[in-house]
C-alpha cells in the first residue's frame, strides 16, 4: 500500500508539472482542429476575418483525411469563417476566433459543430436553436408548395409561419441583448440592422458599450438609422434647397404643397440609364399632371451647361434642381 503522505507529494509534484506546461503556453495562440464530411486529400479550406461583414484573406490549410489544422496568435477576438467544398458545394461556417483549441465539425445535410472556447460554445447554441427554428418553417413551407392545399389551411400556414418568424427574430434580439458586451452581439447586430425595428435599434445602440460606440462598423450602423429615420414613412420630408437651371434658388416645398404627389428623380446628365427613363417619365407626366401629379429633377451634375444641354435636347417639362456638386453635395 502506498502512504498517504508519498500520494500528497506526488499530487503536489504534478500539480506543479502541469502548471508549468500551462505556463509555458504563449498568449493568445489560437489552434482550430476541423473536420468535414466529403473533404478530400489536397482540398484547400479557406479563413476569412469578418470586418463590417466584408470578408478579408487571413490564412489557408490543407485537408488530409476530412481534417484540417489552423494556428496563430490572435490579438483580438472578432468574428471570422472559414469556406470550404463539401460535396461539390462551397460551405461557409462563421465562428469567433479566441485563444484556444477551437474544434469545428461539418458533417452532411448541413450538420455544424463549434466547440471549445467561450464566445463558440454559445454561438453553437444560438446557431443549434436557430437552426431547429429555420426547419420548422421549412416544413412549413413544404405544406404551402402543395397547389391542392385548400385556401382556409393555406392561410393557416401563413400565420403559422409568420409567428415563427417572428419567433426567430425575437430569439436573435434576445441572444443579441444578452451578448451585447462581447463580439457575439456587434455581430449580430452587425448581420440583422438592416432588418430591425428604428426604435429597437435604436435602443440597442443606446445599450452598446463606450468601447463600441465609435467602432467603424458600429458608425456605420448609427449613419444607416439616422438616414433612415429621416426618410421613413410619417416623417417630414427634407426641404431641399438648391438651384434651378437658371441659377435661381428654389425649395422643394415650393413644389410639394401644390400637388397630391411628388416624385424625386434623381438623375444626371452623364447617367445613361437615368436619360433612357426619360421618355417614359415624359408619358407619365402628361397622364398625370393635370391630376396632382408633379416630378422634380434632382441633378448630380457639376456642370451647369451639360445639364441645361440635356434637359432641352430631350424635352423635360418638370422642375429642376441641383447644387452642381454632383456626389459630394448634401443631397
Amino acid at each position: 500500500m502506498i502512504p498517504v503522505l508519498f500520494m500528497r507529494k506526488l499530487q503536489f509534484i504534478l500539480a506543479g508539472i502541469l502548471w508549468a506546461l500551462i505556463s509555458c503556453q504563449p498568449d493568445n495562440i489560437y489552434q482550430i482542429v476541423g473536420f468535414a464530411d466529403g473533404l478530400k486529400d489536397g482540398d484547400t479550406v479557406l479563413m476569412y476575418r469578418l470586418h463590417c461583414l466584408e470578408s478579408i484573406s487571413v490564412d489557408t490549410a490543407i485537408s488530409k483525411g476530412g481534417h484540417f489544422k489552423f494556428v496563430g496568435k490572435v490579438d483580438s477576438v472578432s468574428a471570422h469563417a472559414i469556406v470550404l467544398r463539401q460535396n461539390k458545394q462551397s460551405v461557409r461556417l462563421t465562428f469567433f476566433l479566441e485563444q484556444g483549441n477551437i474544434k469545428i465539425n461539418v458533417f452532411e445535410k448541413g450538420k455544424k459543430e463549434i466547440s471549445g472556447t467561450v464566445l463558440n460554445d454559445i454561438w453553437n447554441k444560438y446557431n443549434m436553436q436557430a437552426d431547429s427554428m429555420c426547419a420548422e418553417r421549412s416544413r412549413v413551407y413544404a405544406i404551402l408548395r402543395d397547389t391542392m392545399l385548400a385556401e382556409d389551411v393555406r392561410e393557416i400556414q401563413w400565420k403559422l409561419i409568420h409567428s415563427k418568424l417572428h419567433s426567430s427574430h425575437a430569439h436573435m434580439l434576445q441572444t443579441l441583448k444578452v451578448n451585447i458586451d462581447n463580439p457575439i452581439g456587434l455581430f449580430l447586430l452587425m448581420s440583422n440592422y438592416k432588418g430591425m425595428n428604428l426604435e429597437v435599434l435604436d435602443t440597442i445602440l443606446g445599450i452598446l458599450p463606450v468601447r463600441y460606440q465609435e467602432n467603424e462598423c458600429v458608425l456605420r450602423v448609427k449613419e444607416y438609422l439616422y438616414k433612415e429615420s429621416k426618410t421613413s414613412v410619417g416623417k417630414y420630408f427634407i426641404d431641399l434647397e438648391m438651384l434651378t437651371p437658371e441659377g435661381e434658388k428654389v425649395k422643394l416645398s415650393n413644389y410639394v404643397y401644390n400637388n397630391k404627389v411628388t416624385l424625386l428623380e434623381f438623375w444626371a446628365s452623364w447617367c445613361g440609364p437615368c436619360c433612357r427613363e426619360i421618355p417614359d417619365l415624359a408619358r407619365l407626366y402628361d397622364l398625370y399632371k393635370d391630376k396632382g401629379l408633379e416630378i422634380v429633377g434632382v441633378s448630380l451634375d457639376v456642370n451647369q451647361a451639360n445639364w441645361k444641354k440635356t434637359i432641352d435636347m430631350m424635352n423635360i417639362s418638370w422642375p429642376q434642381m441641383s447644387d452642381l456638386k454632383g456626389r459630394h453635395g448634401e443631397v
